[in-house]
């Protein structure tokens, strides 16, 4: 438990970090998911739970781990839907842009008609 508070779970969690300021910087509209803010209470909760070993206390501790590493799973498969989103988002709005561009070029021979 000791080393999953104090190396394992801060280290997923700095990863994810850099994944979601690295989708961030990709154009990505993570911002609006609030991770950042969730991801360093997070840290602050590990902080608290290394004080409670630190102590011997550990009631508790071990269901804590399992939540914040559940909840970075979820946050993993919330940043896969979101790139799919996008990716989907980007191919259709290509497809609309030809579509556009053609009824534009067909608009434009009607007025000279």
């Amino acid at each position: 438990m000791y080393r999953s508070c104090k190396q394992t779970l801060p280290e997923d969690l700095d990863h994810l970090q850099n994944g979601i300021r690295e989708m961030r910087d990709d154009g990505f509209q993570v911002q609006l998911l609030g991770l950042d803010k969730e991801i360093q209470t997070h840290h602050e909760t590990l902080i608290q739970m290394i004080d409670e070993l630190n102590k011997g206390q550990d009631q508790g501790v071990s269901e804590k781990i399992e939540q914040i590493q559940s909840r970075i799973v979820e946050i993993y498969d919330e940043l896969e839907k979101e790139a799919l989103d996008k990716n989907y988002v980007v191919q259709k709005l290509e497809k609309m842009e030809l579509k556009l561009e053609a009824a534009a070029k067909r608009l434009q021979r009607l007025k000279i008609t």
